[in-house]
């Protein structure tokens, strides 16, 4: 019997733990959005995964991540 502590959306590359494409955004997709609605031009899951690859790129201040 194979155990494995991967769940279904991760898969094993040769140096790393893959994650399926969707899974960022299906998670950032579950959260409840706090802002109001007066005003709001962008969803709040468009901002967070893009928040999210700035910092990847360590782009972390407010400045580096609107550039």
């Amino acid at each position: 019997m194979e155990y494995s502590t991967l769940e279904s959306c991760q898969g094993i590359n040769e140096n790393e733990i893959v994650y399926s494409l969707g899974s960022l955004y299906d998670r950032f997709q579950q959260l409840e959005d706090p802002r109001k609605a007066k005003g709001n031009r962008y969803s709040l899951i468009t901002l967070l995964v893009l928040i999210f690859i700035t910092e990847l790129c360590d782009q972390n201040t407010p400045v580096e991540i609107a550039n």
